[in-house]
């Protein structure tokens, strides 16, 4: 298992990305809180084309299907068939369809509703705040007072110990640092449009290199580009139907721009 402890990480940014990169890729998943293991072996095919994915495979059915191999990246292997012999394995198997995906993405307002409030007056002492620039996509010093659907980094007790804090509708939600889809997500609400630029011409979404967006949202993206091109993305361009990309988009409330 990996380590996801805060702190383990705070002076070591290269290795925070690479964390954030399996996890991206589906290589490892979280176990429980602030540790991860390597995902289930799985084998992901689709039912449009011949292309499959394979996660964290044994080296034997790697071997097997050797001549079906067409790229390999970390743990994930994609072949050109879609009927890998598996056999004598148990190997979690599973079929892609983009549509059934989106379908499963929700507005950030469905999300806070099943999410726990806390009374602000609980916080204790708060030493120092900053809130989220969405423009910049950074963190700033917040001298103001705290405003409702703003996401706000709280340092409590000392100026080395933070949680998030997010106030919606005059109800307080406290994040854990590691609660990074709950954080990454709300970054999403009114967003900088250049985080996502769309091109008619290529077919394809273009993400920022250095924008943390939320997992999930990565890997419907990851996993319909292979399975549309067999390839992994190059410079964070994914292939994706306007139409399909257009549904996302009203479904999270994303800001974008059309090329």
């Amino acid at each position: 298992m990996l380590s996801n402890n805060i702190l383990d990480f705070e002076n070591d940014k290269l290795n925070f990305d690479c964390l954030f990169q399996l996890l991206k890729l589906g290589v490892i998943d979280r176990a429980e809180k602030n540790r991860y293991s390597l995902s289930t072996t799985s084998i992901i095919t689709n039912t449009k084309n011949n292309f499959a994915i394979g996660v964290n495979l044994p080296e034997e059915i790697l071997k097997k299907n050797n001549h079906l191999i067409k790229k390999q990246y970390l743990g994930l292997t994609i072949f050109e068939e879609a009927d890998i012999n598996t056999l004598d394995y148990e190997v979690n198997k599973m079929v892609f369809v983009l549509n059934n995906g989106i379908n499963l993405l929700q507005p950030v307002k469905t999300l806070i509703k099943k999410w726990e409030s806390v009374d602000f007056n609980d916080l204790g002492l708060i030493t120092k705040v900053e809130n989220y620039n969405s423009d910049k996509c950074t963190w700033e010093k917040s001298n103001d007072s705290i405003k409702n659907n703003k996401l706000y980094k709280c340092y409590l007790h000392n100026g080395n110990y933070f949680k998030y804090l997010f106030i919606n509708k005059n109800k307080c939600f406290l994040i854990e640092p590691d609660e990074y889809e709950k954080t990454n997500t709300l970054k999403l609400r009114n967003s900088n449009k250049s985080l996502f630029k769309y091109n008619r011409l290529s077919g394809e979404i273009k993400l920022k290199s250095y924008y943390t967006y939320p997992v999930y949202l990565y890997k419907i993206m990851l996993l319909n580009h292979i399975m549309q091109t067999g390839d992994i993305p190059i410079n964070n361009q994914f292939r994706i139907e306007l139409k399909q990309f257009l549904k996302i988009s009203k479904i999270l409330n994303l800001n974008y721009i059309l090329e």
